[in-house]
């Protein structure tokens, strides 16, 4: 099988992977099954032994308390995981992560990859970016690691399909789980490059719309939910989580169904809570205006126009996130939900150009 480059989205609370070969690139399913096309950024720690991923997630249903996300943000600021009395460097508890994701892929490619390339937040420091280098360079191939922020290989992934002429730039939005960003990449001196002065970012994301969710559920049943959150016990911790998953499964549904139909499985026995979309929208309203409000932002500090937007990340199918920045663009809205990892498979390709990064 032909040589083929690697590109990693690192998320907060998951991880995407695509491979490329010459310019065909492919999202690889990493999540346990073939309709899986992300890993859960997890981790689930007993006995001294922690499982990442799928089998952190598995692991996770019965004991709640042992299960933690957002490793990513343990190796920004240099904290250690924490989970009960025991503590994980998060450089190795990440680097379990990602080695998982590589395993799987290199099965599924039948070898190794030719170059990794890695995501990282676009508004992260030096040392940030460097503490991150650290943990994952040993997975890499050969020790060499590529890495790039994340707006400009969502930019390098547009790129790839829509020609951008020199001068012009595109705006990019991600909107993840725990988190948002934004900001502007335009073509300068034959490379793609970071406009805006900085990439506005927020914590606004899939966590605070599956919240939202939970609420309308908690108002639904007479604030059962809301007992439960007071319950002590690993029986309610377990009702809680799940009914947590269940909202979120909710609100993916609600990207293509008009309504949808989850059971609060409570103490006192099951409830069915039905949401349509647009209570979904109305729930969640304010905090996609805000998104893009600051997208707006971003935008009005660059000058000259942009020639599309590109939506990308876990909410990216969310219509009402869709129609906002729609009406923001002054040119096309286009959504990817995983460019970040396709433009740093371009850039891992044996022949990329190495132009096409900053």
């Amino acid at each position: 099988m032909s040589a083929y480059g690697l590109g990693l989205g690192l998320g907060m609370t998951s991880i995407a992977a695509a491979v490329c070969r010459g310019q065909t690139v492919d999202v690889v399913p990493v999540g346990g099954d073939k309709t899986s096309p992300v890993a859960p950024a997890l981790t689930c720690a007993a006995n001294d032994k922690f499982a990442t991923g799928t089998e952190a997630e598995r692991r996770g249903i019965g004991s709640p308390d042992r299960l933690v996300t957002g490793v990513l943000a343990h190796v920004a600021d240099g904290s250690p995981v924490v989970i009960g009395a025991s503590t994980y460097p998060a450089d190795v508890v990440l680097a379990t992560m990602v080695q998982a994701v590589l395993t799987t892929v290199e099965a599924e490619q039948g070898g190794d990859p030719a170059q990794l390339t890695i995501t990282y937040p676009t508004h992260w420091s030096d040392d940030q970016i460097a503490a991150l280098a650290e943990a994952l360079r040993p997975a890499a191939p050969g020790g060499v690691l590529r890495r790039i922020p994340n707006a400009v290989a969502i930019a390098v992934d547009y790129v790839a399909g829509h020609p951008l002429a020199e001068g012009a730039a595109v705006g990019v939005v991600d909107v993840g789980a725990t988190a948002f960003e934004a900001a502007v990449v335009g073509r300068r001196g034959g490379e793609l490059v970071l406009l805006s002065q900085q990439a506005e970012h927020g914590t606004i994301g899939g966590d605070q719309f599956d919240d939202a969710v939970l609420q309308y559920v908690d108002r639904c049943i007479g604030g059962a939910v809301t007992e439960l959150k007071e319950m002590s016990g690993l029986q309610a911790q377990i009702a809680l989580a799940r009914l947590r998953r269940d909202c979120r499964e909710a609100k993916e549904a609600l990207s293509t169904d008009r309504s949808a139909t989850l059971t609060a499985y409570l103490p006192s026995g099951p409830a069915k809570v039905t949401l349509t979309r647009a209570g979904f929208e109305d729930t969640i309203r304010a905090q996609a205006q805000a998104v893009a409000d600051a997208v707006a932002g971003v935008i009005g500090s660059v000058a000259g126009p942009l020639q599309a937007i590109v939506l990308t990340g876990g909410c990216a199918q969310i219509p009402l996130l869709q129609r906002l920045l729609g009406r923001t663009a002054a040119g096309q809205l286009e959504v990817s939900p995983y460019a970040a990892a396709r433009g740093a498979a371009l850039l891992a390709a044996p022949e990329a150009d190495p132009a096409a990064s900053s």
